[in-house]
């Protein structure tokens, strides 16, 4: 599908247009987020998602996928394969298992392209992945959620406790905070 210039809207005029570049294993990016107009949406139905839909980046970041958040009512695709919310399966338990590194590579052995490899959307159709029953993906889900967050709140910890330390470097150097040294007895 191309999109020429006069599909592209703003956003109070159009709905979200995600594509590759809109997928990470961390979920759906929001930045650099393009819109398209409503007509070209509603006339390409098979694009639509909707929120527990999975997306699957085709190229770029091939094979990385991230379900569609409930804080996006609908939206257009481009270049992924559309995985639609099912009863069959926890949607956010379906991204876990497909960003898996054992998953992926398997995934990823079936891509076809020369230049620039592409996820080969026949094969994904007929990719077979074993599923736990409802209850067990939810509680696996949660507990990689729960994982998630609490790695984010680390790594923001360290952030901060990084950027003090360059302030306090910053302090010493100049000489504006000086540190007293006691001698050492023996």
């Amino acid at each position: 599908m191309c999109i020429r210039d006069r599909y592209y809207t703003t956003r109070d005029m159009g709905v979200p247009l995600l594509s590759t570049t809109n997928i990470s294993e961390d979920g759906i990016r929001l930045d650099n987020l393009r819109y398209v107009t409503y007509g070209f949406h509603y006339k390409h139905k098979k694009s639509m998602v909707f929120p527990g839909d999975i997306i699957v980046a085709r190229h770029g970041e091939s094979g990385t996928a991230a379900v569609i958040p409930d804080t996006i009512r609908e939206a257009q695709c481009l270049n992924v394969v559309i995985i639609r919310k099912s009863p069959k399966f926890v949607s956010k338990f379906l991204e876990y298992l497909l960003n898996s590194p054992h998953t992926r590579k398997r995934l990823l052995g079936w891509q076809s392209g020369s230049v620039q490899k592409v996820v080969n959307t026949r094969i994904l159709q007929q990719f077979r992945i074993p599923l736990p029953p409802i209850e067990e993906q939810q509680k696996i889900a949660n507990i990689l959620m729960s994982v998630d967050n609490w790695i984010k709140l680390e790594k923001l910890r360290k952030e901060k406790l990084e950027c003090l330390k360059r302030g306090l470097m910053e302090l010493l150097l100049t000489g504006k905070v000086r540190v007293k040294v006691e001698p050492v007895s023996k």
